[in-house]
């Protein structure tokens, strides 16, 4: 009996020494890498919000797999178009962010998606604009760092109304 112990015990050693990387990868470190994403994207709004634009910069990926879309269309394919539009960014004046909802999907330990809520605000001697909405985020863990390797930011529009939107009583019959 002592025998069959051992053998059944040695044998689920080694199956559990077996396990993929994936097997391993524990809820505890899943919830760690999430709060490593989180960390990142709270680094990344301060640089914002301090108008350092060239640590903003340091976030996004020089990955050749690199873009941003917005309003429908890829508008980014590189770092260097991120640097530019930083660039015009800062000849405005102020610019807040604000970060709502934040939902993390870690889909490995290298792999993570971001989705959150967020409003900004620019303010300069020519006004102040807001928009907000939603952004979606790929990070690529590089070395120590997460990196944006894409994203997407959606807006709030107003939208005229739609048949469907209508009440049945405003329905033509």
């Amino acid at each position: 009996m002592k025998l069959l112990y051992t053998v059944l015990l040695a044998g689920a050693l080694t199956v559990a020494a077996c396990k993929t990387e994936t097997e391993r990868f524990t809820d505890v470190r899943r919830a760690a890498v999430a709060d490593e994403v989180l960390a990142t994207l709270d680094a990344y709004g301060a640089s914002i919000n301090s108008a350092d634009f060239d640590m903003a910069l340091t976030f996004y990926s020089e990955d050749s797999r690199f873009f941003w879309a917005e309003d429908g269309k890829v508008k980014y394919n590189s770092r260097a178009d991120i640097s530019a539009a930083f660039a015009e960014l800062a000849t405005y004046g102020k610019t807040k962010v604000e970060y709502g909802e934040r939902i993390v999907t870690v889909l490995s330990p290298e792999v993570a998606t971001l989705l959150v809520e967020h409003k900004t605000t620019v303010a300069s001697d020519r006004g102040e604009f807001s928009f907000s909405g939603l952004l979606t985020i790929t990070l690529l863990k590089t070395g120590e760092d997460w990196k944006f390797v894409s994203g997407h930011t959606s807006t709030v529009r107003q939208r005229e109304e739609s048949p469907r939107d209508r009440q049945p009583a405003d329905r033509a019959r």
